[in-house]
């Protein structure tokens, strides 16, 4: 079963597969490493969601990309 990630450094989304959480991975959009977090989750660990950063370019509304695993 696929499950929704951000990245914490664009906000962009996308679908891993389940078993992927918990591990790094890299953001298509931004090339930025993160560890994948479900975002149902990140409520209920309490993190903090960082404040985006300056628009650079229009996002792409609903933008996925099932190959986010490095």
């Amino acid at each position: 079963m696929a499950v929704v990630i951000a990245c914490p450094n664009c906000r962009g989304r996308g679908s891993v597969p389940e078993a992927t959480i918990g591990k790094k991975i890299k953001c298509r959009r931004c090339e930025q490493v993160f560890l994948a977090i479900a975002e149902s989750d990140t409520d209920k660990i309490g993190a903090a969601k960082p404040a985006a950063p300056p628009p650079t370019a229009e996002p792409v509304g609903g933008e996925y990309h099932d190959d986010m695993l490095i």
